[in-house]
C-alpha cells in the first residue's frame, strides 16, 4: 500500500541508507549519470540539510520500501543558489524562500502520480511565499515543473557539469 507522509528528523537514522539508495538509483540514470563520487557528495549535503532551518522531508513508501522522496530547506532573506547567473527577483531577495533540494521517484513507481503527491505535500502550508529549485534542463522533471507553473529565473552551476536551470514558483499569490 502506497503511503506519502512527512518524516520527522528522528526517523532519519533509519531512513538514511534508503534515501541514499534511492538517490543513487534515480540519479545514475540519464541525463544525470551520477557516480559514487556524486552519491558521497549527496550524503554530505543531505546530512547538512537535516540541520538546516525549515528542513522538511516527504517520503513515499510502498509498505516499508522508500520509493519516492522530496525535501527542502528554507533560504534566509538574501540567500540564493551558488554560481547563479543572475540575482533573484526583488521579492525573493527580501523574504525567506523554500528551496527544494531533491525530488525523486524510483523508476518502477513513476507515472502513478507519486511525484505530484510528494511535491504538492512538500510545498503545502509553507510559511514562505516563494519556492525555488535547480533542475537539469534535459531531465523529464524540467517539463513537469514548467507544466506545474514553475518559472525559469537564470542558471546555476560551473564546469564540468552543465548549468542547471533555476526555477521559482509563488506559493501564496
Amino acid at each position: 500500500m502506497m503511503n506519502v507522509q512527512h518524516e520527522s528528523p528522528e526517523h532519519f537514522v533509519q531512513l538514511e541508507e534508503a534515501v541514499i539508495e534511492l538517490y543513487q538509483t534515480v540519479f545514475s540514470e540519464p541525463p544525470y549519470f551520477e557516480t559514487e563520487v556524486h552519491v558521497r557528495q549527496f550524503r554530505s549535503f543531505f546530512e547538512k540539510h537535516l540541520q538546516a532551518p525549515g528542513f522538511s522531508f516527504m517520503s513515499a513508501r510502498d509498505d516499508a520500501r522508500l520509493v519516492g522522496m522530496a525535501y527542502g530547506v528554507t533560504f534566509a532573506p538574501g540567500r540564493w543558489w551558488a554560481d547563479a547567473s543572475q540575482e533573484p527577483p526583488e521579492e525573493l531577495r527580501t523574504a525567506p524562500t523554500f528551496a527544494v533540494m531533491e525530488w525523486a521517484v524510483h523508476p518502477d513507481y513513476r507515472r502513478q502520480g507519486i511525484g505530484s503527491q510528494l511535491i504538492n505535500a512538500l510545498l503545502a502550508d509553507r510559511a514562505e511565499s516563494w519556492a525555488t529549485l535547480c533542475v537539469n534542463p534535459h531531465a523529464h522533471a524540467y517539463d513537469i515543473y514548467l507544466r506545474a507553473g514553475w518559472q525559469p529565473c537564470g542558471t546555476s552551476g560551473s564546469e564540468p557539469l552543465p548549468p542547471a536551470v533555476i526555477l521559482i514558483k509563488e506559493l501564496k499569490p
